[in-house]
C-alpha cells in the first residue's frame, strides 16, 4: 500500500503479527532468508535453510524485528537519558 511507505517497519511488524497467517508466513520468511543471506560477509547455506522452516522463520523475524526497533529507539535517547534509566533499574 501507498501509505505503508512512509514507515515499513511499522508496515512490517502489522503484518507480522496480523491475523492473516498466511501473510505473517510469507513476511516471515521473506525477512529471515533476507537476514540469513545478508548478515554475514560469506553467505551460509545452513542458515538460508533455516529461513524455509516455517516456525523458525516466524521465530527469528520476531527477535530480529525486535532487535532492530530497540536498538532504534536507543539509538534516538541521549546517553544521559540511558544511563539514568540504567541507574533505575539496577
Amino acid at each position: 500500500m501507498q501509505v505503508e511507505r512512509g514507515d515499513l517497519m511499522s508496515a512490517y511488524y502489522r503484518r507480522l503479527t496480523g491475523n492473516d497467517e498466511a501473510e505473517r508466513q510469507k513476511c516471515a520468511a521473506a525477512w529471515s532468508k533476507w537476514e540469513c543471506s545478508t548478515s554475514r560477509l560469506l553467505v551460509d547455506p545452513v542458515m538460508v535453510k533455516k529461513a524455509t522452516d516455517d516456525i523458525w522463520a516466524y521465530a527469528f523475524a520476531r527477535i530480529e524485528w525486535y532487535k532492530r526497533t530497540t536498538a532504534r529507539v536507543m539509538s534516538l535517547m541521549r546517553a544521559d537519558d540511558i544511563l539514568l534509566s540504567l541507574r533505575r533499574c539496577c
